[in-house]
């Protein structure tokens, strides 16, 4: 039997046992992996984006040969090149003790790492099985393409990249509370008392007498008010703090062991702040006429979103190396946060 045959009788049990010699399906699997690719030269973000290339490309000839009106006679062909894709996915999977293990890289990215390889495997996996049943697959190799360009697109954005992003969609939550406190400061009113309408079997007012009441209930003091054109100034600062890092952030090398940890602190803080805004717009709405600036709740939340952010500025100015001129507008935000 000539090496043609061979490979083309293995097509079969190779299309029905990609889920074994891949058998991964949570992140604690990958994480589990230990065998690792030794790298000269080279960078793990570096060989991550050259096999997101490769498996594409790799995918896109194995689609071609395994249409079903082009599969007769090409089965040898098939069976070799997804013998070189396997390959490649072996690499890849080779590489993630290199991220999760070395330091060099924030949770957050290998968080965003695993489940995109994950997703990966699901699509590849589909990819096999309508091979195997002789079915179309140009969806399944789509899929994979997508997959692919989201792991290049993860390479080039690195741990930096990927906190600027993550930046973003959190500047953008915190426009949405923004402009709610613009429309509630627009026209102040309170929450609804008695929500559900469980005191009116019990209310012997008339209805003018009522409508004058709920005039009275829904008129929020001047004091709330006030508080809350503070809190909307001091949101709006937060915004500031978190689009002007995304666009003066410069680090020389963001993989490093210091500087990942110090990217991971942000990150967190971050989610953080997003966090303490919310819980603190809401601890001052709840008290509605009973509004206290002295609230222990809203005290308490004010000292937890400035303590945030004092360490988020903290964080950004070791990122700058501590140089006087790269900080400047950091120390300028912060007196501004200061006099609120």
């Amino acid at each position: 039997m000539t090496e043609r045959q061979d490979m083309a009788e293995e097509l079969g049990p190779l299309l029905g046992s990609f889920r074994e010699r891949f058998a991964y399906g949570t992140r604690e699997e990958l994480a589990a992996i230990s065998s690792s690719t030794q790298l000269r030269d080279s960078t793990p973000l570096q060989e991550l984006a050259k096999l997101a290339k490769l498996i594409r490309a790799q995918t896109t000839k194995v689609g071609i040969l395994s249409q079903p009106a082009r599969r007769a006679g090409n089965e040898a062909t098939c069976a070799k090149e997804l013998r070189a894709l396997e390959q490649s996915v072996f690499y890849l999977l080779s590489l993630l003790p290199s991220f999760h293990k070395s330091g060099h890289y924030t949770s957050y990215f290998n968080k965003q790492l695993d489940e995109e390889i994950l997703a990966l495997l699901r699509c590849l996996e589909k990819f096999y099985d309508e091979i195997r049943e002789e079915e179309e697959n140009l969806v399944s190799v789509g899929k994979i393409w997508t997959g692919c360009d989201e792991l290049l697109a993860l390479a080039e954005r690195g741990n930096l990249g990927l906190l600027n992003e993550h930046l973003s969609a959190s500047a953008k939550l915190v426009q949405d509370t923004i402009l709610e406190l613009q429309d509630w400061l627009a026209e102040p009113t309170l929450e609804e008392q008695d929500p559900f309408g469980l005191e009116d079997s019990f209310d012997e007012a008339s209805d003018a007498e009522s409508a004058a009441i709920d005039v009275a209930d829904k008129a929020p003091s001047s004091q709330m008010i006030e508080y809350v054109q503070t809190l909307e100034r001091r949101v709006k600062l937060v915004k500031l703090l978190l689009k002007s890092f995304q666009k003066s952030a410069k680090v020389d090398n963001p993989h490093t062991k210091a500087a990942a940890e110090t990217l991971e602190k942000v990150h967190t803080a971050h989610q953080a702040v997003v966090e303490q805004i919310d819980e603190l717009i809401s601890s001052v709405f709840m008290l509605g006429a009973d509004f206290d600036s002295q609230d222990a709740d809203l005290l308490d939340g004010v000292n937890t979103l400035h303590s945030t952010m004092i360490s988020m500025c903290k964080l950004v100015k070791k990122l700058n190396n501590n140089d006087s001129k790269k900080n400047a507008w950091v120390e300028s935000w912060e007196a501004q946060w200061n006099k609120l």
